[in-house]
């Protein structure tokens, strides 16, 4: 906390704020500034002081004042939760990931069985995982494991219809259709048939696809796993198993792929990913493997086309940009290069591909 001074309030500044009483006594935090420093107070304020206290319910849980801070917050700003919130989701919006991470942990200090906050952290950590997955496993299945115990949580503090929706699509990406079918089914089951229409009509064809083509079988899993822990080459041979009983599975298509991908078998993968979408299914995440496929093999066309796809589906996708810059660099067009790895870093300055790729760039230049 070597950014923090701790400062006591005069006796006549003691007094109650909506039923709570100020102790003069416990020392208030406030950020560092050149004034605070040469002990001028004359610019302090309360909202100084709280963006000091959220500092420390973020990141000191265990500090001997927090239960104290926690009371004077909601008293003197009630509404203040909410307003994090809000600015949590906006900033996770616009790929600042490090600034939403350190609000949504404000809140959870501040209100730790708040379950709309916990279920944001669980949607950023989970963003987080896909991010690292390629770059460092290791980590991402940290925030997978995080993310866990985060929807873990929330389900004993509200087992409503929306924290088992999310908890279901939790699920259904990591390929845990068993779990994934209890939770949605229960999302169902609470939910008002009249409202959520639309993500009502995408649950109930997820359950359908579940429930119809063998998506809870062993094997399925079993490849899953293996794949997630570095054993492709068992896990292929395990989804193929699969795929010879159930053909038209397009989960089980892109499982493949993806096994296929990391061992370097672009070939084999880009093949496995034109019958994902064959079968239907071309969601960014789809496009942007057969893109990276194609990119590979030495196919800019295809994998243009498949990376603008993407983009149109999700225009601020930062890994989309990224590859997109990757292809461009690759085939020789540099600038063109340049400007999607810059694009990249305006909605995320932490594209660490981005970052590496435009050092290479300027030496080039």
């Amino acid at each position: 906390m070597n950014e923090i001074v701790f400062i006591k309030i005069p006796e006549k500044l003691a007094g109650e704020i909506n039923g709570f009483n100020i102790d003069p006594e416990v020392p208030l935090p406030v950020e560092k500034d050149e004034s605070i420093e040469k002990g001028n107070l004359t610019e302090l304020s309360w909202e100084k002081i709280i963006a000091a206290m959220l500092k420390i319910l973020a990141f000191h849980r265990d500090f001997q004042h927090i239960d104290y801070y926690r009371k004077f917050i909601t008293a003197v700003k009630p509404e203040l939760k909410e307003q994090l919130i809000d600015a949590g989701v906006e900033k996770a919006r616009n790929n600042d990931l490090i600034t939403s991470e350190e609000i949504f942990l404000a809140v959870e200090g501040l209100e730790p069985d708040n379950t709309i906050n916990i279920i944001n952290m669980a949607l950023l950590y989970e963003h987080k995982a896909s991010l690292l997955a390629e770059s460092d496993s290791a980590e991402s299945n940290k925030y997978i494991d995080k993310t866990f115990d985060l929807y873990k949580k929330a389900l004993t503090i509200d087992s409503s219809e929306s924290t088992h929706y999310y908890a279901g699509k939790f699920y259904f990406n990591r390929h845990n259709f068993e779990k994934a079918k209890e939770h949605f089914s229960i999302y169902l089951e609470l939910g008002d048939p009249d409202e959520d229409v639309e993500k009502r009509k995408t649950v109930s064809k997820i359950l359908r696809e579940i429930e119809s083509n063998n998506m809870l079988d062993l094997k399925f899993k079993q490849a899953y796993d293996m794949i997630q822990l570095c054993q492709e080459e068992e896990g292929i041979k395990i989804i193929l198993e699969f795929i010879e009983n159930s053909p038209d599975i397009w989960n089980a298509w892109f499982l493949l792929g993806w096994g296929y991908r990391r061992i370097g078998k672009y070939k084999e993968a880009y093949d496995a990913f034109s019958k994902v979408i064959e079968l239907g299914e071309k969601s960014v995440d789809v496009l942007n493997e057969i893109a990276i496929c194609s990119i590979e093999t030495g196919n800019q066309k295809d994998a243009e086309k498949f990376l603008l796809q993407a983009l149109k589906i999700e225009p601020e996708n930062v890994k989309i940009i990224s590859n997109l810059g990757i292809l461009h660099y690759k085939a020789g067009d540099i600038k063109k290069a340049q400007s999607f790895f810059l694009a990249s870093l305006e909605y995320d300055e932490n594209d660490e591909v981005a970052k590496k790729y435009l050092e290479i760039i300027e030496k080039e230049i």
